[in-house]
């Protein structure tokens, strides 16, 4: 899995360690099996555009972006045993739950990746 941080336009840091699904099983699992999100922890699941919570223990924002990375649709604090989609959506960035609230993440919002390398 690879790491980055996500800003927004303006180059602000927002996510400091962002995983990034680097392939299928990556993708597949999602956060099964990894312990709850920190406030400056995200996971982005790429290509998606759409999330099941099936089996995990915990509630979680998810935040569909398209091809430029614009934010299409949030959905805060979706609990465990449910799923979201979002039409257009080609990746999806998992937070803890309420953060994509506190961090003013808005349908239209132009975000930035910053892969390490």
């Amino acid at each position: 899995m690879n790491h980055g941080k996500l800003a927004n336009n303006s180059n602000d840091c927002l996510i400091e360690n962002v995983f990034i699904t680097s392939n299928f099983l990556d993708r597949m699992c999602g956060l099964l099996f990894r312990p709850q999100l920190k406030a400056g922890e995200a996971l982005l699941i790429s290509p998606c555009s759409s999330v099941h919570t099936f089996g995990m223990r915990y509630s979680i924002d998810l935040v569909y972006l398209d091809a430029t990375m614009t934010v299409l649709k949030t959905v805060s604090a979706i609990r465990p045993w449910r799923m979201s989609a979002c039409k257009g959506a080609k990746s999806v960035l998992e937070l803890a739950a309420n953060r994509a609230e506190e961090l003013s993440l808005v349908k239209g919002q132009q975000l930035v990746l910053h892969e390490y390398e």
